[in-house]
């Protein structure tokens, strides 16, 4: 808009920038564009207690490394797609909404990628 403004572009509307619907992305956009919402909806959300032991890491104090907070086996989680490591599922969420895409713990995508996808970090 400002360079309608400055008389740099002959309409503004060109300027307007419109919600995207989820139902409009595409289902190859990859995980670096993929809105929060859809990222969360495809994590899925148990109770601690449902995990195997494999999911305490270390014995029986089990700690979300986002709040340093213990995971309790009433407290619900996000299991992620491509590594073994659990958060709390308001944490994990609160993770996600600010932009990131990666375990915050060991980096892996959270969701695995498609057959057809390529890794985004590859080649940069």
């Amino acid at each position: 808009m400002a360079l309608f403004y400055l008389g740099l572009s002959s309409s503004y509307e060109d300027y307007f920038i419109f919600p995207l619907q989820l139902a409009d992305l595409p289902s190859s956009l990859p995980l670096l564009l993929t809105p929060p919402s859809a990222i969360k909806a495809r994590l899925p959300v148990v109770r601690f207690s449902s995990l195997g032991t494999s999911s305490l890491q270390g014995g029986d104090d089990a700690t979300c490394a986002v709040c340093l907070g213990r995971l309790e086996a009433r407290h619900e989680v996000r299991e992620l797609g491509n590594c073994p490591h659990v958060f709390h599922k308001g944490c994990l969420d609160k993770w996600v909404d600010v932009g990131q895409v990666t375990c915050p713990l060991c980096r892996a995508q959270l969701l695995p990628m498609g057959r057809d996808e390529e890794d985004p970090w590859i080649g940069c």
